[in-house]
């Protein structure tokens, strides 16, 4: 299992929206990344801390913004690692 909490707290005080979502999607990426590469048969449970939805805290408010946020992590955490599918 991997916790969540990948960016920091108040890095999203210094950056806007859509900085902050491509600062979150590289930093989950580039994780992931590190554990799948390391584990590539196992599967790895990822968890989302408070920092760690699309705008720091609040979840995605309308569909469009869920379909794209949880598609990147659907993709990210069971499509990409063999472990998980």
């Amino acid at each position: 299992m991997i916790t969540g909490d990948f960016l920091g707290h108040g890095i999203s005080t210094h950056k806007s929206k859509n900085d902050y979502y491509w600062l979150l999607k590289d930093t989950l990426s580039k994780a992931f990344k590190f554990v799948s590469n390391a584990y590539p048969n196992i599967p790895v449970l990822p968890a989302l801390g408070n920092n760690d939805p699309k705008f720091s805290g609040f979840p995605p408010m309308n569909d469009e913004e869920r379909v794209d946020f949880y598609s990147f992590l659907f993709d990210l955490w069971i499509e990409s690692h063999p472990g998980n599918n």
